[in-house]
């Protein structure tokens, strides 16, 4: 009907409108810069609320404010207040200002690219070391979200950044110079010193509960049966079963018992738009990744070198997480990811006499 495909032409193509808004409005370095302080300015707000939540505050502190305790949300209700893996208050999962632990931890996975790709392209050495400092803050909030989607992503960002800063240094075409790659190794290598230890400290407080956890049983089942039934529809109709028929559009607009939700938002695409549509879908997102990395090298702005950089970490970052949530619904994270790309992309992709007209 038209509600369910209205809510699936939101849900499917949101944030690719405002990747295109992002890329005509071409602002200048100064403008971007702003931006960029804007951004990170707001995402301190919820880092503190996270690290406050995750130390001081009571569980339910939020449902003083319209939140409410439920062990599953659906649409229409009250946010949840926090979630509880498994028995114990001990693993309660914080939200601090957004509307679930997944979407802060996907959100916080895109802040850490950014803050990485400051300190890799900054030419302040303060710029640098606050970014640092930033990124190791980040940590605790990002941990007590227990996403391990967010962890996974956040990792595999990582590891291409380190695989790109290696193939740049030693590339014999225009080299990164090695002092840009000191800074983020010691803080790549400082970031899984403090998971290790962190992870130690836990399983000698309590191991029971570091292995709950890590297991989390029932969260595992759901997940596991929410992805079989994904792949079954596909597999049943190839050729997909319309717009706004999985994932959250389904809920809206079929209703809870009707909906399909595939914790996946590659297996979404697949089940509304076909096995084309996943193809389609991946190789939009792997050509902007091309374009962006491409787009890095040729860049000398500072500025843009940050945002291309960041855009492109987060958008891996995003990519991982979404294998196993449908993590490009989270609006908080994907319209900042996609303004970023766009506006990056769109300045990036002027000439140098177009861009010394418009700047």
């Amino acid at each position: 009907d038209i509600k369910t495909i209205v809510f699936g032409l939101r849900y499917d193509f949101e944030f690719f409108a405002v990747y295109f808004i992002g890329r005509v409005m071409r602002p200048n370095p100064q403008e971007l810069k702003t931006a960029l302080k804007v951004i990170l300015a707001s995402s301190l707000i919820v880092v503190i609320f996270g690290i406050l939540q995750a130390t001081v505050l009571p569980w339910d502190f939020l449902n003083k404010f319209g939140y409410t305790y439920a062990l599953e949300w659906t649409p229409g209700s009250d946010l949840q207040s926090s979630q509880i893996v498994g028995s114990t208050r001990e693993l309660s999962r914080i939200i601090s200002t957004l509307s679930g632990p997944n979407q802060l931890g996907s959100y916080l996975a895109l802040i850490s690219g950014i803050l990485l790709s400051i300190i890799l392209f900054a030419r302040k050495n303060f710029l640098k070391i606050s970014a640092g400092i930033y990124f190791l803050i980040i940590l605790l909030p990002l941990y007590r979200t227990y996403s391990r989607s967010a962890w996974l992503g956040l990792a595999v960002s990582l590891i291409v950044l380190l695989t790109y800063l290696i193939v740049r240094i030693f590339s014999p075409r225009k080299p990164l110079p090695k002092a840009n790659f000191l800074p983020t190794m010691i803080t790549i290598v400082a970031i899984v010193s403090v998971s290790i230890a962190g992870f130690a400290y836990f399983n000698s407080v309590n191991p029971s509960l570091l292995q709950e956890m890590a297991r989390r049983g029932f969260s595992t089942s759901n997940h596991v049966e929410a992805l079989n039934r994904g792949v079954g529809l596909i597999k049943e109709h190839p050729a997909g079963l319309g717009i706004g028929s999985a994932g959250p559009a389904s809920q809206w607009g079929l209703g809870l018992r009707d909906s399909v939700i595939t914790e996946s938002w590659f297996l979404q695409i697949g089940v509304e738009t076909g096995v084309l549509g996943i193809v389609g879908f991946v190789v939009i997102i792997i050509s902007l990744m091309i374009k962006l990395f491409r787009e890095i090298g040729k860049q000398k702005e500072e500025v843009f070198k940050i945002l291309l950089l960041g855009s492109t970490l987060g958008l891996i970052a995003l990519s991982v997480n979404a294998l196993f949530l449908h993590s490009f619904a989270d609006t908080a994270t994907s319209f900042t990811l996609f303004t970023l790309l766009g506006m990056a992309l769109g300045r990036s992709g002027l000439g140098p006499r177009e861009a010394t007209a418009s700047g």
